[in-house]
């Protein structure tokens, strides 16, 4: 599925393509725009007065948006924006012009392109250059859309300038039969004097419009035989976006509509394009069966072998252009020309199970928005994805043909929560919570043993990492595609950030329970500078790196929006210092307990015979929390860091008699008089 259709990229979209905020470089592509009047079916607004810069200036802002759609078998997206520029880095935004769309079933019509300064205007709609670029933003995740990028640079743009642009989209994907569904902000980074939506309903054709958080007065009427609906806001204050907010609860409202009645219309429609009807490659889509089949020893022997081939023989390649953004290729061609991308992987996942009579069924997921999908209005604009839902002796599975090294069984390969799935499955008519109960399992296991051999001696380090599920299969991915030397490089150089002068004499040790989906890795070290000295006393710095980078400070504190956390997960660590005398420590007694919003830490230190023991643990229960417990959050957070980086300190040895006592007390351990 084309990543364009996620809803938070059409409001960002809208934000930073339509109203000018954003342009990009690509290669050349071939003329595919024209020069057109004003439809006639458009009501063209009166420019609203331009009200005095505020005090406080952004770099600039908006006199008027408009937004018209005349909906239909051929729709018609009308845009006007009139912006001006407040401040000399507002010019940019002003006088930079991108405008996307997708020339395979797509026309850009440019209506006008004016400056304004005072009364003085300047009219360059025939005259500008119009550069239409490539786009193609995912290509680096494998993923080729045809759309393209008209670029306009102004020239002699001034601080005050005034730009009117009106130009129109007109068409749709004809994927989607002549059906709409769409985002529209009501909202910008910037205040806007005037904003406008007005949707013109096919005749006929149900239409179903509402706001995503905050109401927003709707007009209803009759046009003729359309329904219209209309927004008009005046005043829009500017929305100052929060980073690390879900994208479903970003701080920003919009417009949804979508002229699909509910869920079960939407599974119809995936339906008809995952029922492809065989061609001639079809043989090899039964040799590729036949020859899983012969292999496995039971079915869940063969989902494993069927998903592993898609993953592994089919390399991910989306070339979607046109209808092909969400059309699946059938799997026989798949398999011949061995590429596809998600939605080809997944067809041919579950028609491989299907020949295995298997229940299989494709799922269409939103990758960013998750758990915005359960209130969204019911459309296909919603979905970036395409995974599978396979039930096996009654235990359901997501299993995704576009990842890798997923080798384990099926109960022990990596999980991820995209919240909400719709299912292409009859009978289905909602979306479906992909995992109600998940339990909190192992994500790494982590052991430190520092070996002291003396108190002037270099110190050996040996670190065991066990990981599970999906950090699993992230470590079998670098150990299977890197060079181990430069493995146990990469690992020295992260190390090397906190040890000065650590070194790697021995060579890193790797250990892969693909059936376990555990891999564990065993790193050997030497480090030089691990002591601190005053007057009489020892110390040592310890930092937990298990934990290093999961729990993150936001950017913004004081919020209005929830704040991202790391997916769900369970880590410990256990921290080894095996003194080569007894030392005299002074540790807390019993566990602490650290229970903030969206985690839990437990940490207790020990020490017996020689050696000091650390134990700590971290539960990620949510993947974010509300702001109201961002302050309750920080303050666990700052606890935790406390431990995560401690100092251990005691008398020296060598001037304490410590090394004395130390041998006598083995002495008596030997003789029995001590226990």
């Amino acid at each position: 599925m084309p990543r364009s259709l996620r809803p938070r990229r059409p409001v960002a979209a809208l934000l930073l393509l339509a109203l000018l905020l954003a342009s990009v470089l690509a290669r050349a592509a071939a003329p595919g725009y024209e020069v057109a009047p004003v439809p006639a079916w458009v009501q063209e607004r009166a420019l609203p007065a331009a009200p005095a810069p505020g005090v406080a200036m952004l770099p600039a802002d908006a006199l008027l948006y408009d937004r018209q759609i005349l909906l239909g078998e051929t729709p018609v997206s009308y845009t006007r924006s009139v912006r001006r520029a407040l401040t000399t880095s507002g010019i940019g935004a002003v006088s930079e012009i991108s405008i996307a769309f997708n020339p395979a079933f797509q026309v850009l019509k440019l209506h006008r392109i004016a400056l304004m300064r005072g009364s003085t205007v300047r009219d360059v709609t025939t005259g500008v250059a119009v550069r239409l670029v490539q786009r193609e933003q995912e290509l680096d995740q494998g993923i080729q859309d045809g759309v393209v990028t008209a670029l306009v640079s102004l020239e002699d743009v001034q601080v005050g300038d005034v730009l009117d642009l009106a130009y129109s989209v007109v068409g749709i994907n004809p994927i989607f039969g002549g059906r709409s569904f769409g985002f529209l902000p009501v909202e910008a980074p910037y205040p806007v004097e005037e904003l406008g939506i007005r949707l013109l309903a096919a005749p006929g054709r149900a239409l179903q419009v509402r706001a995503h958080t905050a109401p927003v007065p709707v007009s209803q009427r009759k046009v003729g035989d359309r329904v219209e609906y209309s927004v008009r806001l005046r005043r829009v204050k500017a929305v100052d976006p929060e980073s690390e907010a879900p994208a479903w609860r970003n701080g920003f409202n919009w417009l949804e509509y979508s002229e699909y009645g509910s869920w079960k219309d939407v599974v119809e429609w995936g339906l008809q394009l995952y029922s492809p009807a065989e061609d001639a490659s079809a043989p090899a889509f039964e040799a590729t069966y036949a020859s899983l089949a012969a292999a496995a020893v039971d079915k869940a022997d063969f989902v494993r072998r069927a998903l592993r081939y898609t993953q592994e023989q089919i390399r991910y390649l989306g070339l979607e252009f046109g209808e092909d953004s969400h059309r699946p290729s059938p799997p026989g061609v798949v398999i011949n020309r061995k590429f596809g991308d998600c939605k080809d992987k997944s067809l041919l996942f579950v028609r491989l199970l299907r020949r295995h009579g298997i229940e299989a069924a494709p799922a269409l997921v939103a990758t960013g928005y998750r758990d915005g999908v359960a209130a969204a209005l019911p459309g296909p604009g919603v979905f970036d994805h395409v995974i599978a839902r396979v039930v096996l002796d009654g235990t359901t599975y997501w299993l995704d043909g576009t990842r890798q090294y997923q080798d384990g069984r099926l109960d022990r390969i990596g999980k991820v929560d995209y919240g909400h799935a719709l299912v292409l499955a009859p009978g289905q008519a909602g979306v479906t919570r992909m995992y109600p109960d998940m339990a909190l399992e192992p994500s790494t296991e982590v052991e430190e043993h520092y070996y002291v051999e003396d108190f002037e001696k270099p110190v050996r380090l040996v670190i065991t990492t066990r990981s599970h599920g999906n950090v699993a299969e992230l470590y079998r991915y670098q150990v299977r595609n890197m060079d181990p030397e430069k493995l146990k490089q990469r690992l020295l150089d992260y190390r090397s950030q906190y040890y000065e002068g650590i070194t790697a004499p021995e060579p890193l040790r790797v250990e892969d329970d693909a059936d376990a989906n555990v891999v564990t890795l065993q790193e050997s070290y030497v480090l030089p500078e691990f002591w601190r000295r005053k007057p009489g006393v020892v110390s040592i710095n310890l930092l937990l790196l298990a934990f290093q980078g999961v729990l993150d400070k936001p950017q913004v504190v004081t919020r209005k929006t929830p704040f991202l956390l790391s997916a769900r997960r369970y880590i410990s660590s256990r921290t080894y210092v095996h003194f080569p005398t007894n030392v005299m420590l002074r540790l807390d007694e019993g566990p602490v307990v650290i229970d903030a919003p969206g985690f839990r830490y437990v940490y207790q230190d020990r020490y017996f015979d020689k050696t000091y023991y650390h134990q700590a643990e971290l539960s990620v229960l949510a993947p974010w929390i509300e702001a109201a417990d961002v302050p309750a959050y920080l303050s666990g957070l700052r606890k935790v860091r406390e431990d995560m980086d401690f100092t251990l300190s005691f008398r020296d040895p060598a001037t304490a008699g410590q090394a004395e006592i130390g041998r006598l007390r083995t002495l008596y351990q030997k003789k029995g008089k001590v226990k």
